[in-house]
């Protein structure tokens, strides 16, 4: 019974990508190139999907008894809504956490907490929150109870770590 369900879940997940693709207009992301490259990205943690567009909106669906889709909520969905971000030019996802990179080099982060991954001390946010403390970062990651950021400022020329075994 189980498998069943996750491999309905899944084909429902492959439907909605399909969807947000087709959401996606011809010749659109050559008006959005300067917000990220033009890029379409997408993520899956445990359970839920992240997608970014051209246009630099983050949109979610899935799981989301830790607040991981980002839109205010605890409720699972299995159809893509857009969260309150814009000017994103990258995300990344964990187990049960996501974060965003915005144009600005400041980095978003919503989901589960338990071990510090997302910055902001142990409590869990179902709505994304800036990672304090970090600024000019280029590049950033997530595992599967940790986050990895490289940052311009000074000092942070290297991987700075925060989650599981980094707390921050």
């Amino acid at each position: 019974m189980i498998r069943k369900r996750l491999a309905l879940l899944l084909a429902v997940q492959w439907i909605i990508l399909l969807a947000v693709f087709a959401l996606a207009k011809p010749g659109k992301a050559e008006a959005d190139t300067e917000t990220n490259g033009g890029n379409f990205m997408i993520q899956a943690g445990d359970g839920f999907t992240v997608a970014l567009r051209h246009d630099g909106t983050v949109w979610t669906w899935g799981l989301n008894d830790k607040g991981q889709l980002g839109d205010g909520t605890n409720s699972s969905r299995n159809i893509p809504l857009q969260i309150g971000l814009s000017n994103v030019v990258s995300i990344a996802s964990g187990c049960s956490h996501t974060l965003a990179l915005t144009s600005d080099g400041n980095v978003w982060a919503w989901g589960a907490n338990i071990d510090g991954q997302l910055g902001v001390g142990s409590t869990d946010s179902n709505m994304p929150v800036p990672v304090p403390g970090l600024t000019d970062v280029v590049a950033m990651d997530a595992g599967l109870a940790q986050t990895a950021m490289i940052s311009r400022e000074p000092g942070f020329g290297f991987p700075f770590f925060i989650g599981h075994d980094n707390r921050s």
